[in-house]
């Protein structure tokens, strides 16, 4: 072949996507999670490879970036034009686009690398192409403490909207936490001692679509979420506290301010009491940096109805160096009243003086800068979640055992796994089927239990067998 011949990628040009002409005879087909994740992928990186067309605008290659670009709003796309190819190249092409990709293989080791570190520096796999049930299949695990044997989800969700699942002590619905009924029926007249989640992340993240959740725009988020902070005070205990985990992206040179209106809206219009603040560290690499640092924390919200129930006991830390109590104050972290390291300084005592005998080796509180718990995180392939580690930390310190722990948005259901190991009773309610199943194996794979529909008494392998069998039939 002549590379003096004019090929379609010498000259890309913006065209307007309502000038691109989906063509009748394309064989690939695209779901609505397909889009969702084109999408999200021209999201994160922009428009990489260019739309394909003959000279009327007819596609040849790209049919599912321009139905992401309708989704996206996009007035525009880089175009190739195919000038004088035949019908039947056209036609071919369209086929060879597709299927030479299809026909390559992948190193399976160095895959698994690639991914778990991905997953390591809190990437979201799915814009990579690889979903949650990939992920649970290879095994992906981001450490031992809760690591969990390989779980059998299947393309086909068993379970099905409304469906109530007991596990054990716990129990889980599938159903929309704004609404009132599926709340009251989650909770069976149980009151909510914590409540801790980490709510969807505006349009920030891929969701599964076919649970008819839609990405919500920042400027409409605070409105949408008002029936979910309701429904916790519902049911929370007066001393109980709610914890909500949740960080705004940045685009150009704004950052997003519907997090900061949410912490607004609970404390100025919902009645709620703005406790305090954490954060938490997680896990990252450097990265190039052009305007912003990576991100390496994210905040989690505490709100009350009241004067809140607090152990802070259960996670205190050894420490060489801890405070002798003396007077009024907050166990063994109090400073002696006798003097301040600041009065020290300015008497010219050095500081190493001033620290004998006020300090000695015991167990000190931590702040409210919280680690990554990296041992307890489980790559479940869920596009927000987190480490059981992190629910388990505010389960103990801010309940006791048998008390309720509530999650809303509970995906992958690793605030049901933090109960489950702190001998709490968690109550989940999460919106997408493929999540409730995937949540009910994580929980039997841990706890060697089994979950039980409570409208018929059956197991989720039962039931999972029944409904498979109605569905080939």
């Amino acid at each position: 072949m002549s590379e003096n011949r004019a090929w379609p990628a010498d000259q890309v040009k913006r065209w307007p996507i309502k000038k691109l002409v989906p063509s009748a005879r394309n064989a690939r087909t695209h779901s609505d999670a397909q889009i969702a994740q084109i999408a999200a992928s021209i999201r994160e990186w922009g428009w990489t490879i260019p739309i394909l067309v003959d000279e009327d605008g007819n596609l040849i290659a790209g049919h599912g970036r321009v139905l992401a670009a309708r989704q996206l709003d996009l007035e525009s796309a880089p175009t190739m034009v195919a000038r004088g190819w035949t019908e039947a190249q056209k036609r071919a092409y369209m086929l060879a686009d597709n299927r030479l990709a299809e026909v390559a293989e992948w190193d399976d080791e160095l895959l698994q690398i690639e991914l778990r570190d991905l997953q390591s520096i809190d990437f979201d796999i799915r814009l990579a192409g690889f979903d949650e049930l990939y992920i649970a299949h290879e095994q992906v695990v981001g450490g031992d403490e809760t690591a969990e044997p390989d779980i059998d989800l299947r393309a086909t969700a068993v379970t099905m909207r409304g469906d109530l699942w007991r596990m054990g002590d716990h129990c889980l619905l599938c159903g929309d936490c704004r609404s009132c009924e599926d709340v009251d029926r989650a909770l069976q007249g149980r009151h909510i001692q914590v409540a801790f989640t980490s709510p969807p992340y505006a349009q920030q993240r891929v969701y599964d679509p076919s649970s008819g959740f839609e990405p919500i725009k920042p400027s409409e988020y605070v409105r949408w979420f008002a029936p979910v902070a309701a429904n916790v005070a519902r049911h929370i205990n007066a001393d109980g506290s709610w914890f909500v985990n949740i960080k705004a992206a940045a685009e150009g040179l704004d950052t997003e301010l519907y997090v900061f209106d949410l912490v607004l809206a609970h404390a100025r219009e919902w009645g709620w009491h703005f406790a305090t603040e954490f954060c938490w560290e997680r896990n990252g690499v450097p990265k190039q940096v052009v305007r912003r640092f990576k991100n390496q924390f994210e905040p989690v919200y505490q709100f009350a109805r009241g004067d809140w129930k607090m152990r802070p006991e259960r996670v205190q830390q050894a420490s060489d160096d801890v405070p002798k109590a003396i007077g009024k104050g907050a166990g063994n972290t109090t400073w002696a009243q006798n003097g301040s390291l600041s009065n020290a300084a300015a008497q010219g005592i050095p500081g190493h003086e001033w620290f004998e005998g006020r300090t000695s080796p015991g167990l000190a509180y931590p702040g409210n800068r919280l680690p990554t718990f990296a041992s307890t995180h489980q790559a479940t392939g869920h596009p927000a979640a987190f480490p059981v580690g992190l629910p388990k930390w505010f389960t103990l310190v801010y309940s006791d055992p048998g008390e309720v722990v509530f999650d809303p948005f509970c995906g992958s259901g690793s605030t049901i796994l933090a109960a489950t190991h702190a001998e709490r009773c968690g109550v989940g309610v999460e919106l997408a089927p493929r999540d409730v199943d995937l949540a009910i194996l994580r929980w039997e794979a841990t706890t060697k239990g089994h979950a039980m529909l409570e409208e018929t008494g059956e197991t989720f392998d039962q039931v999972r067998e029944r409904r498979l069998n109605n569905a080939t039939t």
